[in-house]
């Protein structure tokens, strides 16, 4: 337990050293970044941030029992966001 006025502290301190599982998903989207870079073209600006973790519709990471389990209209939602985030990062 903590006294409410000490709770904005702790969280400026988190976003500023994360730990836990944001901890982990910035050094590994931070490693990906790099290796990206080392073995394709990044565009200019992008960040580490474009790497992390996000919802798995969102991140393009579906199994394909998942992604048979969609209607058309969300395959297509899908996969044009698959290749949305493709030219974002690569050139």
């Amino acid at each position: 337990m903590l006294p409410a006025w000490e709770w904005p502290i702790w969280r400026c301190y988190y976003e500023q050293e994360p730990w836990g599982f944001k901890s982990q998903d910035m050094l590994l989207s931070k490693a990906a970044m790099q290796i990206s870079q080392a073995s394709a073209k990044l565009k200019p600006g992008v960040t580490y941030k474009e790497f992390m973790f996000r919802d798995r519709f969102e991140s393009g990471d579906l199994t394909d029992n998942e992604y048979k389990a969609l209607s058309a209209e969300e395959k297509t939602i899908y996969l044009n966001r698959q290749i949305s985030a493709l030219r974002r990062v690569l050139t």
